[in-house]
């Protein structure tokens, strides 16, 4: 019967080793598990992080593109408004009489209309004209006024004509608004 419980014995330390092994295999386990989540969890920041950069990368290239022009555009309205104050400044009764000044300034005529055919294939559009929806987003008000003939909020007066540029706005028109009575 020694035997029997000597045997016993070892069985029972032999399975209170195996328990402990067991133990710490599967605490070990657990461990792996838990690291292998947090290195998914991480791969998959990661994955997400580069196609952000990608996504911002894309878009800055698409504007680059699509803008890239918009200094050259700005400096290309003074000239603009230069043929525009220039067909401005003839009397319009001395067009009839005078057939050099009818020339000359059907000459400014077309140019300053083949500049702004050259801005619409562009992208670039004029705006801001009188009896317009006063609108802050595309105009800047330089000063009111009373007219009892015009809406008020309206455009009443253009001083600088405003221009966009595909979807922004390149220069607000300057004006003067119809107040309210």
């Amino acid at each position: 019967g020694e035997t029997d419980e000597g045997e016993h014995g070892e069985a029972a330390g032999d399975d209170e080793e195996g328990a402990s092994v067991e133990d710490e295999l599967r605490a070990q386990l657990a461990e792996l598990q838990k690291a292998e989540k947090e290195m998914k969890d991480s791969y998959v920041r990661s994955l997400a992080e580069i196609e952000n950069v990608r996504t911002i990368a894309k878009r800055d290239v698409e504007n680059a593109t699509t803008y890239a022009a918009t200094k050259f555009a700005k400096s290309m309205l003074e000239v603009a408004d230069n043929l525009g104050r220039a067909l401005d400044a003839v009397p319009s009764d001395q067009l009839e009489e005078n057939d050099e000044l009818k020339t000359f300034h059907e000459g400014v005529l077309m140019t300053e209309d083949g500049l702004q055919k050259a801005f619409s294939s562009h992208g670039i559009t004029k705006f801001g004209e009188v009896g317009e929806a006063f609108d802050p987003a595309l105009h800047s008000a330089l000063f009111q006024f009373e007219n009892p003939d015009m809406e008020p909020n309206t455009i009443g007066q253009v001083m600088l004509h405003g221009y966009t540029f595909k979807d922004r706005v390149l220069r607000p028109a300057n004006v003067g608004t119809v107040k309210k009575d």
